[in-house]
């Protein structure tokens, strides 16, 4: 890993998000990556966190693509990603509980 990126993978903090916003409207994603010390890629993966998280606090979709520099067809692809994720995590969790009361339910019946 270079300097250049050396934040990679830590936590995005408010301020640090709230300089990124502010950025995007003079700086190029590059710049930014540059800054902040993160992959270009990691830079247009939060602009879509950011993004989702604004969308689903009600705020309009072209402010938020006029905020953050982005497509709404981005923006939206993310946020239908996001809500694919959710379901499949909800289903996951209620398959495991029905295994263990399954399970609890046969550690009974055999006692």
């Amino acid at each position: 890993m270079s300097s250049i990126d050396k934040n990679n993978g830590k936590a995005w903090s408010t301020d640090e998000e709230n300089k990124l916003i502010e950025e995007l409207k003079t700086l190029n994603i590059e710049e930014i990556a540059t800054l902040h010390q993160r992959t270009i890629g990691g830079i247009e993966a939060r602009i879509r966190v950011i993004g989702c998280r604004l969308l689903q606090q009600g705020i309009k979709i072209n402010d938020v693509c006029e905020m953050l520099k982005v497509s709404d067809t981005i923006l939206q692809k993310s946020l239908n990603m996001r809500k694919k994720s959710s379901r499949l995590n909800h289903n996951e969790t209620v398959i495991t509980l029905l295994k263990d009361i399954r399970d609890l339910l046969n550690i009974i019946a055999n006692k």
